[in-house]
């Protein structure tokens, strides 16, 4: 995978027209492949990796979007379990 956007330089996002200036998402979708803004990666797009998405960020000294690393982050698991019904809400001053 190369680490720059190697095509012509996007200027908006296929599903919403937002200017990209900054930054934008190389995605999948259920239309296909897009240019999209990360607020349209969010709502239509399959997530990152492989297959998914690239995120690129514009480098000013390059003249161009480098490749935002993805890195799969594993959460750990809770101590221990919470119920919503445990937790009590009322003010302090009451």
């Amino acid at each position: 995978m190369k680490n720059f956007w190697e095509f012509k330089h996007p200027t908006n996002c296929e599903i919403c027209g937002e200017v990209l200036i900054y930054e934008f998402v190389d995605a999948a979708t259920k239309q296909g492949l897009k240019i999209l803004c990360k607020c349209c990666h969010a709502q239509h797009g399959y997530g990152f990796g492989k297959g998914k998405g690239t995120h690129y960020i514009r480098n000013y000294r390059m003249m161009k979007y480098m490749r935002v690393p993805y890195v799969k982050v594993k959460l750990p698991k809770p101590m221990f379990d919470i119920q919503e019904d445990s937790i009590d809400l009322t003010p302090f001053d009451t």
